[in-house]
């Protein structure tokens, strides 16, 4: 099953980060991202899900970014 790509202003407020700091993260490679031949940036869905379960302290169930 194909997914839809996700833009960065739909993983911002999913994360509850500033598109700004999503872009930089990217940019740096702390978030699993696609770059399209236009130059943007897209993100997979499940790939987004992974990272944030990833970052999540243990037992909290809250993200530690």
């Amino acid at each position: 099953m194909k997914e839809d790509l996700l833009t960065v202003r739909e993983v911002a407020p999913r994360l509850g980060i500033a598109r700004g700091t999503i872009l930089k993260w990217a940019r740096e490679k702390k978030i699993p991202s696609v770059k399209l031949p236009s130059g943007a940036v897209r993100f997979v869905p499940s790939d987004v899900d992974a990272w944030v379960e990833a970052h999540q302290r243990p037992g909290t169930g809250r993200e530690q970014f």
